[in-house]
């Protein structure tokens, strides 16, 4: 194309990578791909390959293209849409625009993402690893570390390695720690929920699991933490659905005494959980699994008086919850 032709397409294309940015936000996913596939059959029409900001263009409308088509359930167009754009993104030097190391980073993140989902875990691997060496080239990029520790944490424990998954993501939640000082706590939650969901997974793992108080006071702490995250910033997603789960298991398995009280705090009168029917099933069949395990430890020792005061006490409550759950 011409330089006359390319300057009357830019706008062109401009107005259209709008329309589908819009369709994207709205779930509009098939109107998305129509306007983005317009736009990559005139992009990639362009020189690209000899202009960084024409190649940068061209990019920006593949990967777009590619969370279009993931958002339609097209798993393997949109890795190979994502590929294209990664292809374009390596002509753009990195001084050339800003934040393009940072964004091919999350091209990466993305492909790991997508190879994770399409059974490529090799691949998705891979991926990871080329986006931790490009890091490496924007040393003190906190948040980008930490949501690559992050997603390689939760790609470990879909993979089943609990040990790597948790080692990750202990590192990432000390990362959102830094973050947090200094006023940023926009991954505190899921941070903390990939954490707690690794703490949890242990509990089926039972040889790698050593129930020490340090342990049990890592797992309820990183539940407590999040949630009162959650809380501040009057969080909502599924993932605090997902925290009461983790935090619920850990404490009937480590600390039964306070699990009635941790879910009577949970869906206290008002709390908007109380609308979520799954999730208070799933709780009632915790308190009645904990109602069982703390009524053998009674049999366990029977003439024990101050044994069974206690264990008399957490069934109490356990049994308050249950009613108390029953009319949520």
């Amino acid at each position: 194309m011409t330089a006359g032709e390319i300057s009357r397409t830019r706008q062109l294309t401009h107005e259209g990578m709008q329309r589908g940015i819009r369709h994207l936000a709205a779930g509009d996913f098939t109107e998305a791909l129509a306007e983005f596939d317009s736009v990559a059959g005139i992009r990639s029409q362009w020189p690209w390959q000899e202009d960084p900001e024409l190649a940068w263009m061209l990019a920006a409308t593949w990967i777009n293209r590619a969370d279009a088509l993931q958002g339609a359930g097209s798993l393997q167009k949109a890795l190979a849409s994502l590929d294209l754009g990664i292809s374009a993104m390596e002509h753009v030097p990195a001084d050339a625009a800003p934040g393009v190391r940072e964004r091919l980073i999350l091209a990466w993140l993305k492909r790991a993402e997508l190879c994770a989902s399409c059974s490529d875990p090799l691949a998705a691997g891979d991926a990871f690893r080329k986006a931790e060496s490009l890091l490496v080239e924007i040393p003190g990029n906190r948040e980008l570390a930490m949501m690559l520790t992050a997603n390689r944490a939760r790609f470990l424990l879909d993979q089943g390695e609990v040990i790597t998954g948790l080692a990750d993501a202990r590192r990432a939640v000390e990362m959102s720690r830094s973050l947090e000082a200094a006023g940023d706590a926009s991954g505190s939650i899921l941070v903390r929920s990939i954490l707690c969901r690794a703490l949890a997974a242990l509990l089926d793992a039972p040889e790698h699991l050593d129930l020490t108080d340090d342990w049990i006071a890592e797992a309820t702490d990183a539940v407590e933490e999040s949630l009162g995250f959650a809380r501040r910033t009057a969080d909502d997603s599924g993932t605090i659905a997902d925290l009461i789960r983790y935090g619920a298991r850990i404490y009937r398995t480590c600390q039964p005494q306070f699990l009635a009280p941790f879910l009577k705090d949970v869906f206290h009168s008002g709390s908007a959980l109380r609308k979520d029917e799954r999730l208070l099933q799933e709780m009632r069949n915790e308190l009645l699994l904990a109602q069982v395990e703390v009524e053998k430890l009674i049999l366990l020792r029977p003439h024990d008086d101050a044994h069974v005061a206690r264990q008399a006490k957490t069934l109490q409550a356990i049994q308050a919850t249950l009613s108390f759950l029953g009319r949520a």
